[in-house]
């Protein structure tokens, strides 16, 4: 899980320059942009995975990009005040994945910067409301279902 402490101390590195830099880009521009194209913002892989799991575990009262303000949680429990977000390990930097892009630098900075500005932002906004906010890496959800799961189904009771 993914904690406000830990994206703020994400964002540091990033303004620090604080970076793994073993990535190259395998393709070229026109082949990049055309793989980029087509990365969905919802009804992900990894949220497909977890909404399942949770239905077979019976934790099935959720819905899905529910609009909490301009926020749209991954998943959220309204009865509960329960924020899920899964976040990709590129997208948000994830400390443990994240392989920065050597190529277009000027591009990909800011965004991901901007991502994880936006998410500290809005986990911020939803707990000064009495949210409880869940953010999982990506691979959190790949490697360890059931323990991601387990940790839900313990904050709804």
């Amino acid at each position: 899980m993914i904690s406000t402490k830990l994206l703020k101390k994400i964002a540091s590195q990033i303004k620090y320059g604080k970076i793994k830099k073993n990535f190259m880009d395998k393709f070229t521009t026109e082949k990049r942009s055309e793989i980029m194209s087509k990365i969905k913002g919802k009804d992900t892989k990894i949220e497909f995975i977890l909404r399942r799991a949770l239905f077979k575990a019976w934790l099935r009262w959720y819905r899905i990009q529910k609009r909490v303000h301009w926020i749209r949680p991954d998943i959220i429990y309204i009865w509960k005040k329960v924020a899920i977000f899964m976040d990709w390990c590129f997208w948000h930097w994830c400390p443990q994945c994240f392989k920065a892009p050597e190529s277009n630098k000027e591009y990909w900075w800011p965004k991901i910067e901007t991502n994880i500005n936006r998410d500290i932002k809005n986990t911020l906004l939803l707990k000064s409301e009495w949210w409880t906010v869940l953010r999982f890496w990506e691979h959190e959800v790949k490697r360890d279902l059931e323990g991601v799961v387990g940790r839900i189904k313990k904050i709804l009771g």
